[in-house]
């Protein structure tokens, strides 16, 4: 009796070890994009029995896709209940280059050498080429800014990134910009991330 107890604790121990990682897809899904239409892609994968999380991010075929390198995170944290968090985030922008049905592949993630992954997300491509709609100019003297913002359904105390481009015909309009200025909001701080000149 005594050691049918103990395998079924085993037993549920396993168990409660194996729902301590998570690895996660998260993308905009859209009915269809555009060929050449940007698409960031973050895979997360999360764990909360080790420090010691590796990821491997899915193949994309060069035939298909554009990609950029990707960006990767590791942010150790404590959730609500004081558990400590390892969680591995990799953010892949890609561009289709051919229409149809496209498959997004499942990134996996070892921890403590067992494997997981994430599921994989389909994707379908409409034959028309993507054209980023940048502002038309006026004038020479006329600058133009257009915000970005990576996501527009946020939770309270989420992070979120926009950014802020400006457009000018003549150069010399963009000499004497100064810090960027964003509206005052009510329970909103912005912090300023870096700047660009290309």
């Amino acid at each position: 009796m005594n050691r049918v107890f103990l395998y079924i604790l085993f037993l549920l121990t396993g168990l409660q070890i194996h729902a301590q990682v998570e690895v996660d897809v998260v993308m905009d899904e859209k009915p269809s994009y555009k060929i050449g239409q940007e698409i960031p892609i973050v895979f997360i994968a999360t764990s909360k029995s080790s420090l010691d999380v590796r990821m491997k991010l899915p193949f994309f075929d060069p035939k298909k896709y554009d990609v950029s390198l990707p960006a990767t995170t590791t942010d150790y944290f404590l959730d609500d209940k004081g558990v400590s968090l390892t969680r591995i985030s990799a953010l892949v922008v890609v561009k289709p280059k051919v229409p149809g049905a496209l498959k997004i592949g499942s990134a996996l993630a070892r921890v403590d050498n067992m494997m997981y992954k994430s599921d994989a997300k389909d994707i379908f491509v409409k034959n028309e080429k993507y054209v980023e709609n940048r502002p038309s100019v006026r004038n020479n003297n006329e600058v133009y800014i257009k915000t970005n913002v990576s996501d527009n359904d946020v939770y309270v105390n989420q992070a979120t990134m926009a950014v802020v481009t400006a457009y000018s015909r003549n150069m010399n309009s963009l000499d004497n910009v100064e810090d960027v200025q964003l509206p005052p909001a009510q329970g909103v701080r912005y912090y300023r991330v870096g700047d660009s000149n290309i």
